[in-house]
């Protein structure tokens, strides 16, 4: 059931277009009842309708300026005017400000049935494109979280030799790209994530007495150089690889990057 609002200043239109019309029968509810469009744009601020029908000529707030305010903040809900003037200025704003229809009082049954069909139309058409878009949101997520996880298994299982361009050309992209791709949807650099699971490996190796140099140990998760390798650690874990082995050997690697 779509939501409708009523304004109109005249009581006796604003109660015979809310009380009489069998609005139900054309798939609408008549949720709120105005007299001026300045009450009509406090309820809109607060609550979402999708059809607002409404006089022009009113106190506090006309139905063109309600129209251009809500043109403004690029809202969702369509407008009805029904009027008593047959004025072009007043229909040339009306079409300036995204209003669907402008119709002249009295407006016949026969009429209104007629546009809200109409009306009803374009909010199926409005809602079956946000769900298109919505699905393929989904979808696209879906896929960023695959391409996500396939590159972290990639890094898991080579984290020795793992590369840039070894890993681009592992996922069929450009290397700038991917680097990028992954920051963005796994919110971690590649660089720095490749690194903290180094780390995790050398803490592993740490505690296996079967490794006793930190060089040998540094080799195996990837660095040629002890120094680099002392100094990552360091400042990955507060204290150097010797200290942890000694020392420290309750310190774990973050979950993060355990996934």
């Amino acid at each position: 059931m779509y939501r409708l609002i009523i304004i109109d200043d005249d009581s006796g239109t604003s109660n015979n277009l809310g009380n009489y019309f069998p609005w139900e029968e054309h798939s609408f509810q008549v949720v709120g009842k105005f007299y001026d469009g300045y009450s009509a744009y406090q309820f809109l601020l607060e609550n979402q309708v999708d059809l607002v029908l409404s006089d022009i000529k009113m106190p506090v707030m006309d139905g063109i300026e309600l129209a251009r305010l809500l043109n403004e903040q690029k809202r969702k809900e369509k407008i009805i005017f029904i009027s008593g003037y047959k004025d072009f200025e007043y229909a040339q704003k009306a079409m300036e400000f995204g209003v669907s229809y402008y119709c002249l009082k009295p407006v016949t049954y026969r009429e209104i049935k007629q546009k809200l069909s109409n009306i009803r139309q374009l909010l199926e058409q409005d809602k079956n494109r946000t769900d298109s878009i919505l699905m393929v949101s989904d979808e696209q997520l879906c896929i960023q979280k695959k391409q996500v996880r396939k590159i972290k298994d990639y890094v898991k299982a080579d984290y020795k030799d793992v590369t840039l361009d070894k890993i681009a050309d592992y996922m069929k992209m450009n290397p700038s790209y991917l680097s990028r791709y992954f920051k963005e949807n796994a919110g971690v650099n590649l660089f720095h994530y490749i690194t903290c699971i180094r780390m995790k490996k050398a803490l592993e190796f740490l505690q296996n007495e079967e490794y006793r140099t930190i060089y040998e140990i540094s080799e195996k998760v990837g660095y040629s150089n002890s120094v680099s390798f002392t100094k990552t650690f360091r400042k990955q874990y507060g204290v150097t690889p010797s200290q942890y082995r000694n020392k420290f050997t309750c310190i774990t690697a973050d979950k993060e990057y355990e996934e």
